[in-house]
């Protein structure tokens, strides 16, 4: 069954302004691609990277609700509650995003100024999720180089809950998280050669982490409502031939379309 999300940058990579940010996505994969957990890393397609704004996911299982309902996916998960989405509305909030601007790299261990999940924005800025097999990239709002405003991915977020009750998968959370491929075959893997492999991969995570801190490899892209997309995946990934972008600027885009 399909679902539906609200993304930036998902498609070909044409403009100048997102060259930079694709060299940075491109340096992270070759570094996978050349570490110990190389034969196990599929990058992803450079049309597939993209970053999410919010998730508009509905509610699936038929013992809960009809298919036909747009029961938020988020809130039933984390609170047990049933609201339906109105997708009319966050469009109309996707079409009135303040320009934002996100830096990724640059995040020195010392630097304390954004806190993600307990931890630091070094820490933050390139992992992998052992529970799923993704490798990402994390990066924040700033303003000219200040980033103590970055919390304000978060604030919109929450006005999509508050108005259309689209509720974000987590709380408080202003990452603006992006998945730049997969660990692939893991499944084949014993528990102790899997916790070698882990082990490994926190030792790599780490050299990137170190090489990205260079204040001399931040890199910026814009979050404006002419990067949003909304778009219809079968699969988590948003492959390319599973999935279907609606840019959120066609003006004659509304809810009818999904």
């Amino acid at each position: 069954m399909s679902q539906l999300t609200l993304v930036a940058h998902y498609g070909p990579k044409k403009r100048s302004s997102q060259a930079p940010f694709m060299a940075y996505v491109h340096a992270c994969q070759e570094a996978m691609g050349r570490s110990t957990l190389g034969g196990y890393f599929a990058p992803y397609e450079d049309a597939q990277i993209h970053g999410t704004l919010i998730g508009l996911e509905r509610v699936t299982d038929p013992r809960v609700a009809a298919p036909s309902t747009r029961y938020n996916a988020n809130l039933w998960q984390r609170r047990g509650e049933l609201r339906a989405m109105d997708l009319d509305c966050a469009l109309r909030l996707a079409r009135a995003l303040p320009p934002m601007t996100i830096r990724f790299g640059g995040f020195r261990s010392v630097d304390q100024v954004i806190e993600s999940r307990g931890q630091s924005a070094h820490a933050r800025s390139f992992g992998i999720d052992w529970r799923t097999g993704k490798v990402v990239i994390i990066g924040w709002v700033h303003e000219d180089g200040d980033l103590s405003g970055y919390a304000k991915l978060w604030a919109v977020r929450q006005t999509f809950a508050e108005r259309c009750h689209v509720h974000h998968k987590y709380e408080a959370d202003s990452d603006f998280f992006v998945v730049i491929g997969e660990l692939d075959g893991l499944e084949g893997l014993d528990e102790a050669a899997l916790t070698a492999l882990q082990d490994a991969g926190e030792r790599v995570a780490e050299g990137i982490r170190a090489s990205l801190a260079d204040p001399r490899r931040a890199v910026d892209l814009s979050l404006r409502v002419e990067d949003l997309s909304v778009v219809r995946y079968a699969n988590e990934s948003l492959d390319l031939a599973g999935s279907q972008a609606f840019p959120v600027i066609a003006p004659d885009l509304d809810a009818t379309a999904f």
